[in-house]
C-alpha cells in the first residue's frame, strides 16, 4: 500500500497545510485552527445536553481544556497533485478520501471515464452543502458507483458518502 502526504490541488508544487499531530483528520489546507478548537467546542456541547447533569457540567469544564491544549495547528509544507496526475501514476488507486471544503463536486465532475475505472472507493466528508451531496450522489452513481451513506459521530444529522466503484 502506497499512502501519499500530499495535498490535491488545482496544480502540482507545494502547498501549506495547518497540520495537527495526532488528530489528522483536522489537517488541510486553508484549515484554521480557530475554526477547528470552534466546532469541536459545537461538538462538545452536543454531546453534553444528553449528558446527566453531573456529567454535563464536568465534561463542560474540562473541555474548554483539553481543546486549547491538544487541538494545536502547525503550519507546514507538503507537495501537492492534481487528482489526474495521481491516478496518471497508478494502475489502480484503492481509496480517495476527499474533504476539500466545498469544492468535492468539483473533483468529482472533472474526473474522466477512464479516470472513474481506476478508482476503487471513494469516501467524501460530511461537510458539504445539501445541494452538493444530492450532486455528489448522481455523480458517483452515473458513474458505476454505489453510494452509502453513513452518520458521522460528531454530527447528527449530516451523514458521510462512501462509494464503492464497480472493479471493487
Amino acid at each position: 500500500m502506497t499512502v501519499l502526504e500530499a495535498a490535491v490541488s488545482r496544480a502540482a508544487g507545494r502547498v501549506e497545510i495547518t497540520y495537527f499531530p495526532g488528530y489528522l483528520i483536522f489537517s488541510g489546507v486553508n484549515v484554521h485552527q480557530d475554526d477547528v478548537r470552534a466546532g469541536v467546542r459545537r461538538d462538545v456541547e452536543k454531546l453534553a445536553a444528553r449528558l446527566e447533569p453531573t456529567e454535563r457540567d464536568m465534561l463542560l469544564e474540562v473541555a474548554p481544556l483539553l481543546v486549547e491544549e491538544r487541538i494545536v495547528g502547525e503550519q507546514r509544507q507538503c507537495r501537492s497533485f492534481t487528482i489526474h496526475s495521481i491516478l496518471a501514476d497508478y494502475d489502480f488507486v484503492d481509496l480517495i478520501k476527499i474533504d476539500i471544503e466545498h469544492r468535492e463536486v468539483q473533483i468529482l465532475e472533472s474526473l474522466g471515464p477512464d479516470e472513474w475505472m481506476r478508482i476503487g472507493v471513494i469516501c467524501l466528508e460530511p461537510d458539504m452543502y445539501p445541494a452538493d451531496m444530492a450532486a455528489a450522489r448522481s455523480i458517483l452513481s452515473r458513474n458505476g458507483f454505489d453510494v452509502v451513506c453513513y452518520p458521522v459521530a460528531s454530527s447528527d444529522d449530516v451523514p458521510a458518502f462512501i462509494a464503492v466503484g464497480p472493479r471493487t
